[in-house]
C-alpha cells in the first residue's frame, strides 16, 4: 500500500510539471498520456481492492472510453467552459492517445512483474 502511495504522488507531481511547465511537445503530449494511466492505476490500487489485473483493464477502459467521448466532442456537448476541466476530460480525439494509454499500461504490467519477482 505505501508503494502504490509513493508511485501515485510521484507520478502526480510528475504530471503537475508537465501541465505546468512548457516542456517538449513529446514529454508533453506523449510522455503525459503514458504517464497518466498508471498515475490513475495506483490511484485505484489506494482506493480499492481490485486486483492487479482489473485494476489495469479498468482505467485502461476508462481512458479509451473519454477518448472515444473526445471524438464526440463532449465538452462542447456538456458545454464545459473551465479550463482545468477541459484540460482534465481532453478536447480533441488522437488515436496516438489511444497507443499512449496502452503503452502505460504495458508499462504497469511490466513493473508489477518486475516488483513481484523482485519481492518473491
Amino acid at each position: 500500500m505505501k508503494r502504490n502511495i509513493l508511485l501515485f504522488i510521484l507520478l502526480f507531481a510528475t504530471e503537475i510539471a508537465i501541465a505546468k511547465f512548457y516542456f517538449t511537445e513529446f514529454i508533453r503530449h506523449v510522455v503525459g498520456d503514458i504517464l497518466v494511466i498508471p498515475l490513475l492505476y495506483f490511484l485505484l490500487r489506494i482506493c480499492t481492492k481490485l486486483s492487479k489485473r482489473y485494476s489495469i483493464i479498468s482505467v485502461l477502459l476508462f481512458a479509451y472510453f473519454i477518448e472515444i467521448l473526445q471524438g464526440f466532442h463532449i465538452t462542447e456537448i456538456l458545454n464545459i467552459e473551465n479550463p482545468t476541466l477541459r484540460i482534465i476530460t481532453g478536447t480533441t480525439f488522437d488515436f496516438r492517445d489511444i497507443i499512449a494509454y496502452t503503452v502505460g499500461a504495458l508499462l504497469i504490467i511490466l513493473t508489477e512483474k518486475i516488483y513481484t519477482y523482485e519481492t518473491h
